[in-house]
């Protein structure tokens, strides 16, 4: 048995969306930040990625994060977020996810009932505050960057003009209702939400060009897009699916789509600081949500998000890269 590394993860899932989490065994990531190291991941070791995530060993809906320490004492870790076309530069759920492995793995000692940890994300500082009862996470509440609507947009799409919101919640969002397009955010019809959800994300993509105030290396490119509709549990305030990479979907509400929404309801006068908002995924699992308070990025009013929801783990793995396998480094049919 031949292994060139040995790498070990651990796999959780948030409300049904997979996180593969990269705990050790890769190498050293060269750069001064975090998005210099991610560079330098992304240009030299974009192996590691294609590995864990793709086929013979992942398939085309995995995501995953790698964990990195760090030095800075009001900074517990440092994450990298990625997926199968590339990486992310904020992720919520995966955010919950890492925390729930943290904690339960005996990486982090818990306070109980709540322990906080701090990560440094390339969209920025985020705060996960984890509810603890005997050692097992029951709960991750996330506070995300601030989270802006940029505009809504007109944007021609298979001979329509949709109107399309454009907003920012860690990552970037084309957002249209379901109603617009015609159809219902519900699992029969899946082939069609994520043909269409990447069809508008390419499109607004070409269309709308989109800049972070702050810069700090923020990708300025829309690279999901989410499809809203009413709620189909009595519970719940809204549903939605977001789309992503080369036609993955997100089987949990999404966080930082939350984010998105919540900002464009905000400044459309359709929801309140500290109003309660239950978000509901293609899989009927449901994220709470709430503004905690208002600021501004830039020109942009914006919003402090709050999302909660609840991760699992679900296997621990040594994965072996094998120099004699045609295939060790992953393969994507899609």
């Amino acid at each position: 048995m031949r292994s060139t590394h040995l790498c070990y993860v651990v796999d959780t899932h948030t409300e049904g969306e997979p996180t593969r989490i990269l705990l050790a065994g890769f190498p050293r990531l060269e750069g001064k930040d975090l998005v210099e190291k991610r560079e330098f991941l992304r240009r030299h070791l974009d192996w590691l990625r294609t590995s864990l995530l793709f086929e013979p060993r992942g398939h085309r809906d995995q995501f995953g994060a790698l964990v990195l320490p760090s030095e800075e004492g009001d900074i517990d870790y440092k994450l990298i977020f990625m997926d199968g076309e590339g990486y992310l530069d904020m992720c919520g759920h995966a955010t919950m996810g890492v925390t729930t492995a943290l904690i339960e793995l005996g990486f982090i000692q818990p306070d109980e009932p709540t322990t906080k940890v701090t990560y440094e994300t390339v969209s920025g500082v985020v705060e996960a505050w984890a509810r603890v009862r005997g050692g097992c996470v029951e709960e991750v509440s996330v506070i995300d960057v601030p989270s802006f609507h940029l505009g809504t947009h007109e944007v021609r799409l298979g001979g329509e003009i949709l109107n399309v919101d454009v907003a920012y919640g860690g990552n970037y969002y084309a957002i249209v209702e379901a109603e617009s397009l015609k159809t219902r955010v519900r699992l029969g019809n899946l082939r069609e939400l994520v043909r269409r959800g990447i069809e508008l994300r390419d499109e607004v993509s070409r269309q709308v060009a989109v800049s972070h105030p702050d810069g700090r290396g923020i990708e300025e490119r829309i690279k999901l897009a989410m499809i809203t509709d009413k709620a189909e549990l009595p519970q719940s305030s809204g549903k939605n699916i977001v789309v992503f990479g080369r036609g993955q979907f997100d089987r949990s509400p999404c966080a930082t789509g939350t984010a998105a929404r919540l900002a464009t309801m905000y400044v459309k006068g359709l929801i309140e600081v500290d109003e309660p908002f239950i978000h509901e995924s293609i899989i009927n699992t449901t994220f709470r949500a709430r503004i905690l308070r208002t600021t501004r990025v830039g020109g942009y009013e914006a919003i402090i998000p709050e999302i909660t929801g609840r991760a699992f783990i679900t296997q621990l793995v040594k994965v072996m890269i094998n120099p004699d396998d045609p295939l060790k480094y992953g393969f994507n049919a899609y």
